[in-house]
C-alpha cells in the first residue's frame, strides 16, 4: 500500500484558522489570569516590604518581562500545535469531501486512503467499504440490466420482470 504524506498543513484556511486564534486567545486569557494570581502572591509575600523603591521596580520589571516571555512561548507553542492537531483532523475530512464529491458526480473509482496517524482512520476505512459495495453493486446492476436488454429483445418478458426485481432489491429504502 502506498504511502500517502501530506505536504500541506493548511487545508481549510478558514476552519484552521479560526482554531488557531481561539487556542490562541485561551493561551492569552489563560496566562493573563495566572499572571494575576502570582502577581497578588508576589506582592503579599511576607518580607517584600524592606525591599527599596529601586528594588521592587527591578523585581517588577524582571517579573512582567519573564512573563511575557512564557507566555508568548506557550502562544507560540499552542498556535504550531493546533495547526498539526487540526492537520489530523482536516486532513481525512478533506479527503473525504472531495470523495463524495465524486461519488455524487457517479465516480465510483475512488479510493479513500488514510494515513496510520489520522484520527478518523476508521472512518477512511468505512467509507471505502462502503464504496467498495456501491461499486460491486453498481456493477452487478448494469450486468442485470444488459441480461433484461437481452431478455426484452428475445421476448421473455417474465424472466425480465425477475431480473428487474433482483436489479432494485440491493438496497434499503423503507
Amino acid at each position: 500500500m502506498p504511502r500517502f504524506r501530506r505536504t500541506h498543513y493548511i487545508l481549510k484556511p478558514q476552519l484552521q484558522w479560526k482554531y488557531f486564534f481561539i487556542s490562541l486567545f485561551v493561551v492569552v486569557v489563560t496566562a493573563v489570569i495566572v499572571y494575576y494570581i502570582f502577581w497578588l502572591a508576589l506582592a503579599t509575600s511576607p518580607g517584600l516590604e524592606t525591599l527599596s523603591s529601586g528594588d521592587w521596580k527591578a523585581l517588577s520589571r524582571a517579573y512582567n518581562s519573564g512573563f511575557l516571555w512564557v507566555v508568548l512561548v506557550l502562544a507560540f507553542s499552542a498556535g504550531i500545535l493546533s495547526i498539526f492537531l487540526f492537520h489530523r483532523l482536516i486532513g481525512p475530512i478533506t479527503v473525504f469531501e472531495n470523495a463524495l464529491e465524486r461519488l455524487k458526480a457517479g465516480d465510483f473509482r475512488i479510493s479513500v486512503h488514510a494515513r496510520k496517524k489520522d484520527e478518523l482512520r476508521g472512518m477512511a476505512e468505512k467509507m471505502q467499504t462502503m464504496i467498495d459495495n456501491m461499486r460491486r453493486a453498481a456493477i452487478e446492476d448494469r450486468e442485470r440490466i444488459t441480461e433484461i436488454k437481452k431478455k426484452l429483445d428475445s421476448g421473455n418478458n417474465q424472466a425480465a420482470k425477475e431480473l428487474l426485481e433482483k436489479v432494485s432489491s440491493w438496497y434499503i429504502l423503507d
